[in-house]
This record gives structure tokens, C-alpha cells and sequence, in this order.
């Protein structure tokens, strides 16, 4: 929901078992997998999406009341604050047809 109100496009993530699943179905081979978090300043992200600051404030208020297991793995820093931060986890996965 949070990523959804930032950008619409944005429908959902597959997690990395879904990927390799999907891989295996196309007949591609994974022969590598990396993980890796990249930390963003709030406000550039949220406004790169042409976001107006009540859709900023739902997105302060999203994280501010989310469960703590969520907020732990968004880890935000100065949350509130222009100079707020926060990650988002990646995979990439290099995979060769078969």
C-alpha cells in the first residue's frame, strides 16, 4: 500500500522465490543471485512522482503507524523531517536459458 500510494504503477513485488519459480518456468537457469538495500531520501522519492504534499503526509503517517516488523525493515532515520531516509530491498538475478 505504501509503494502503491507513491506511485499507482506500481501493483506489487515478487519476492525471490517467486522470481526463481518464474525463471523455472520459462526454462531460465539462475546462476546467480544478489541481494542489496539501497537507502533513499523520502522527499526525492516521493515527489518523482509528481506527489502533493497530503499524499506526502498519508506516506509520513503510513510508516509512522506501521507494524514494527515493517518499520524495521524500511528503517527509516529522522522520519518526519525533510531530511528523512528510508531502504528498500532488491534482487537481482541473472539467469541463462536453458
Amino acid at each position: 500500500a505504501f509503494e502503491r500510494l507513491r506511485d499507482p504503477s506500481h501493483n506489487r513485488a515478487f519476492n525471490e522465490a517467486e522470481w526463481t519459480s518464474m525463471c523455472a518456468a520459462a526454462d531460465i537457469a539462475v546462476d546467480h543471485r544478489e541481494h542489496y538495500i539501497k537507502r533513499h531520501q523520502f522527499l526525492a522519492w516521493a515527489r518523482r512522482q509528481g506527489n502533493d504534499d497530503a499524499t506526502i503526509k498519508q506516506l509520513v503517517q503510513m510508516l509512522r503507524e506501521a507494524p514494527s516488523a515493517a518499520q524495521a525493515w524500511m528503517d527509516p532515520t529522522e522520519w518526519g523531517r525533510e531530511s528523512a531516509t528510508f531502504v528498500n530491498r532488491h534482487i537481482i538475478i541473472r539467469g541463462r536459458a536453458q
